[in-house]
Formats: structure tokens, C-alpha cells, sequence
């Protein structure tokens, strides 16, 4: 009787060390499950970081009205009556974190009353639709690159409407810059 209270004293003993430890296993992985948590939360910081800087921005945006003459001479004008085209100019901004290569921007354009001239085909990108009015196709190679584009009139017999059109440059789905134009 005596040894087997003496094995019991020596497992009760045994049992409190592995309570003990096993309350201090629990509370370490505890902390390293806030741990791997909080880096979890700067790993998906990070990445959103990543991929807003690994967009392509424009600079110096510029829109204006032109006329195109017989021998191909381009002439700004203000006037609705007196465009053919409308003529949109931007650099694409140098962007080291952005492979070179192919590369498209979505271009709306809109009238005075708000309707989408040009193509005004809708591209869908996730959960979000785009109505655009051409597409801006260039090759690009990890430096500033000029690119004007143009979007006639929808047939000859018809001007462009006075007032205010607005110009959107969309990278997928993501707006990139916009500008207005008057023409009078």
C-alpha cells in the first residue's frame, strides 16, 4: 500500500508538470497564432501596395479639338463646327515596377450630354463594367512614352455639340487620369 501511495504522490507530482507545461504550449501557440495572424494582415497590405504601384499612370494630359487639312497638317481649334477630331494627348509615365510589353488603355469619351462617343463597347473587368470609346494600344518599354489618339466625328454631315466633354483613360478597370475639353 505504501509504495503504491508513493506512486501516486510521484504522478500527481508528474501530472502538475505536464498541466504546467501544457498551459504554457497553449499560451506559445496562442502568440504565434497572433503572429502568423498579424503577418498575414501586412503580407495582404503589402500585396494591395504592390499591385497599385505596379499600375500605369499618365502625365500631362491634354485634349483639344483639330482640324486635319488635305495635306495632313493638324490645326487645333476651339470651335465645335470646325473639328473633325477630337484629339486626346498623355505621356505614359515610367513605371520600373511594370514589365515591359504590350499594353492597353480603355478611352471614354463624353459629350456634352453625356452619351459615350466612338465605339461605346463595354469591356468587363471583375465586377465592374466599362463603356469606352476607343482603346489605346502601345508597346511599353519601362520609360516615359508620348501617345495622342483620335476620335473622328460619328459621320461628316454632323458637327460635334458645343459644351463640355469629359475624357476618362482607364488601365482595366482602375482610372488612370481624366480631363476636360470646351469646344465652342
Amino acid at each position: 500500500m505504501a509504495i503504491v501511495m508513493k506512486e501516486n504522490d510521484e504522478l500527481k507530482v508528474e501530472n502538475k508538470y505536464l498541466e504546467t507545461s501544457l498551459d504554457s504550449t497553449n499560451t506559445e501557440l496562442q502568440n504565434n497564432k497572433m503572429f502568423s495572424d498579424s503577418l498575414a494582415l501586412q503580407n495582404d497590405a503589402l500585396v494591395n501596395v504592390v499591385e497599385s504601384a505596379t499600375i500605369l499612370n499618365t502625365a500631362r494630359v491634354k485634349a483639344n479639338g483639330v482640324v486635319v487639312k488635305r495635306n495632313g497638317r493638324i490645326i487645333e481649334t476651339e470651335k465645335a463646327r470646325k473639328a473633325d477630331k477630337l484629339r486626346l494627348c498623355f505621356t505614359v509615365a515610367k513605371n520600373g515596377l511594370v514589365a515591359s510589353g504590350d499594353k492597353s488603355f480603355f478611352i471614354q469619351v463624353l459629350d456634352p450630354s453625356g452619351t459615350i462617343l466612338g465605339a461605346n463597347e463595354a469591356v468587363i473587368f471583375e465586377d465592374q463594367t466599362i463603356n469606352y470609346s476607343l482603346i489605346s494600344s502601345f508597346n511599353y518599354e519601362a520609360k516615359n512614352l508620348d501617345i495622342c489618339e483620335y476620335l473622328p466625328k460619328i459621320n461628316e454631315k454632323e458637327d460635334f455639340a458645343k459644351g463640355t466633354y469629359k475624357l476618362n483613360i482607364f488601365d482595366r478597370n482602375r482610372l488612370v487620369s481624366s480631363t476636360t475639353l470646351i469646344l465652342e
